[in-house]
């Protein structure tokens, strides 16, 4: 059983649907525009934030009871299900959802808290928080939404959350699920969620835009917390076409504690493509996580460069719309699917930084007529690796 890509839905800073997103990617455009007020100057940077008309979409009803990233999510979903036919084409019963979210309702949670604070009164305080918090719930209002009865998961594994929920899917397609949608979408860019964000220490307090956020550069000071989801739709043929683009491998992985970072998440890359039936030789390009400091910039390239060899073509094409935590990955496979459909690689949109490792970066998309696999990475500090294998059929 082969699971094709059906579909694809985003949302971010750079765009309110997949070309949108897809042509700023490509022209190399980056969102780093608004600023925290509320908080102390120490702790004020740059965010990526999404374009709030958006959220009209969603129905007033429901958004009285979805954190901001909830509507993101479910935004993302409308768009991937109007684009695949999925729903037309199998029964509710037959479409699971799977969906990664590493932060919860911050916004949301903070409104209420706020409510409850000024007023002394737990009356004040949405019943909706009960849920709207919860890390679950997107995972939920997406299938009450669209009305799916599949089977429905929810992955918390930090960064690596949205790209562990699309390995899930795929392998319950493998299993003999019909089809579903899967992805992630994660939001904190309130006052509260930044302030959480940034005590942990790897948050850019840079408010230059070109410096803020330059991964695999030798300037590299952390990066820029962005807002989105991305969602892709799934479904299992036993012999699809060979222009179908198709999940070939997933396998997550957790870093040992006496094992390097770079060690777990190379083992995590040999495991995908061991997955996918497929030697390292055949990976013609990598979307890199890019954390955006020296450290786990550096353990990254060199899980890439252990495994895929030290002339590994690697791209992050993402950071224009900021650090997407649990939706970075997905948003990395909508980027796969169309530099695969496209022959286009986009680059890494560098303009103020000095990259470490040129030979294996380019700051500009390249025509690129061969492309047949890519490798997608996704990871956290708290030890979590996930990499999925996108291509062709074969």
């Amino acid at each position: 059983m082969k699971v094709v890509i059906s579909g694809l839905g985003a949302i971010s800073a750079l765009g309110q649907n997949v070309e949108e997103i897809w042509d700023s990617v490509i022209t190399g455009g980056s969102r780093y525009t608004e600023r925290l007020e509320e908080l102390p100057t120490d702790l004020r940077g740059l965010t990526a934030r999404v374009d709030p008309s958006i959220y009209e979409s969603v129905p007033p009803r429901l958004r009285a009871q979805m954190d901001i990233s909830t509507q993101q999510a479910v935004v993302a979903a409308q768009e991937c299900l109007d684009n695949s036919d999925l729903q037309k084409r199998l029964q509710p019963a037959q479409i699971g959802v799977y969906s990664g979210n590493s932060l919860g309702g911050f916004e949301f949670t903070h409104r209420e808290f706020r409510k409850l604070w000024e007023s002394g009164n737990p009356r004040s305080v949405s019943v909706y928080e009960s849920f709207a918090w919860f890390y679950a719930v997107t995972t939920g209002q997406i299938s009450i939404k669209f009305g799916l009865k599949g089977p429905a998961r929810s992955l918390v594994a930090g960064a690596s959350s949205g790209l562990d929920a699309l390995g899930v899917a795929h392998d319950a397609i493998t299993e003999g699920l019909p089809g579903a949608i899967a992805g992630g979408a994660d939001s904190a860019l309130d006052p509260w969620g930044y302030s959480g964000l940034s005590s942990l220490g790897d948050v850019s307090h840079v408010t230059d835009p070109q410096k803020a956020y330059l991964p695999f550069c030798v300037e590299a000071q952390g990066y820029v917390p962005g807002e989105g989801g991305a969602m892709l739709a799934l479904e299992g043929y036993e012999a699809p076409s060979r222009d179908c683009v198709v999940i070939k491998g997933h396998a997550r992985t957790f870093n040992g504690r006496s094992e390097l970072a770079s060690e777990g998440l190379a083992r995590c890359i040999r495991l995908a493509c061991e997955r996918a039936d497929m030697p390292f030789s055949k990976v013609d390009a990598a979307f890199m996580d890019a954390w955006g400091t020296l450290h786990w910039d550096a353990s990254e390239h060199y899980a890439v460069t252990s495994t895929i060899g030290p002339e590994a073509r690697m791209v992050a094409p993402s950071i224009g719309m900021g650090r997407l935590f649990s939706a970075n990955g997905p948003m990395n496979a909508v980027l796969a699917v169309k530099s695969l459909e496209t022959g286009i690689l986009p680059g890494t949109p560098i303009t103020g930084g000095e990259l470490r490792w040129p030979d294996n970066f380019t700051t500009l998309p390249q025509e690129h007529g061969s492309l047949r696999n890519i490798l997608i990475l996704g990871r956290s500090p708290d030890g979590y690796n996930s990499a999925l294998v996108l291509g062709f059929n074969d």
